[in-house]
């Protein structure tokens, strides 16, 4: 019992200097090579905008409606919220999330690893390898939807995981929640929901439980997912209705937008 304690306070202490060193390499990587892309420029602006929204005249200020009206709005609210609240500006704000974000992205890789693998050696190395892997590391440092999507994304798919191994309620409930968050920054999030729909069926065909318990529990998980996803993205569809945004990761027309899944 003493060496299972002692192990994983082991863990948690590589997994706490992992997360550092991520930390580290992208605050190296902005500080040293900052990049602003086209599409960065745009978030930027709307930012500005939003954080000054009844001063600028909403939303139609200096941003064609074609352009922005369709952008997931999570990522450009969080970069307005420090011009707004905090007087950082919406570039620094997005320097700040990346970084964070893609500090925590480790802990959500070592929880699928470790999850799938149950093994906290495997779980750390893959946890390393998300600290230093270039790509991981260039899209924390941009100002991008991706630097959210991403470690939102590998959030919902470490509890997604968790969920179907412990059969847990709750674990479907937070899935669904950061899944909603996800989707609500880049379109193609929805489509992680087939992790869900996948398990459902599977569960329902193979489980071992008795059949009544087996359709109790995976009718109220879906009524669990279900209702937190497009209840979460309903409610900030709503709270968007007075503006020219006409986003809507439900709506089949966006699936043009989607790019590379």
């Amino acid at each position: 019992m003493v060496r299972y304690f002692m192990d994983k306070k082991k863990v948690i202490v590589y997994l706490l200097l992992i997360f550092l060193l991520a930390l580290s390499v992208r605050i190296v990587k902005v500080w040293t090579k900052p990049i602003i892309c086209r599409d960065s420029t745009l978030y930027i602006s709307i930012a500005n905008i939003w954080a000054n929204f009844e001063a600028s005249g909403g939303y139609k200020a200096h941003v064609s409606r074609d352009t922005f009206s369709t952008i997931p709005p999570v990522y450009i609210f969080c970069l307005s919220l420090g011009r707004k609240y905090s007087k950082v500006n919406p570039e620094m704000m997005g320097n700040i999330i990346g970084i964070v974000l893609g500090g925590l992205l480790v802990v959500a890789v070592f929880c699928i690893a470790q999850s799938l693998f149950s093994s906290y050696e495997l779980a750390l190395v893959a946890a390393f390898l998300a600290a230093i892997h270039p790509y991981l590391i260039r899209m924390s440092s941009l100002i991008l939807r991706g630097a959210v999507y991403l470690p939102f994304l590998a959030f919902a798919l470490a509890f997604a995981v968790s969920a179907i191994k412990n059969r847990s309620y709750l674990k479907w409930g937070i899935y669904s929640l950061f899944l909603a968050i996800a989707s609500m920054t880049r379109f193609e999030g929805i489509f992680c929901l087939l992790v869900f729909f996948f398990w459902f069926f599977y569960e329902l065909i193979f489980s071992e439980l008795k059949i009544c318990a087996r359709i109790r529990y995976v009718v109220i998980s879906f009524l669990i997912v279900m209702s937190i996803f497009f209840g979460n993205t309903y409610i900030v569809r709503w709270s968007l209705r007075n503006t020219e945004s006409t986003w809507g990761n439900t709506d089949f027309f966006s699936l043009k937008y989607t790019g590379k899944f």
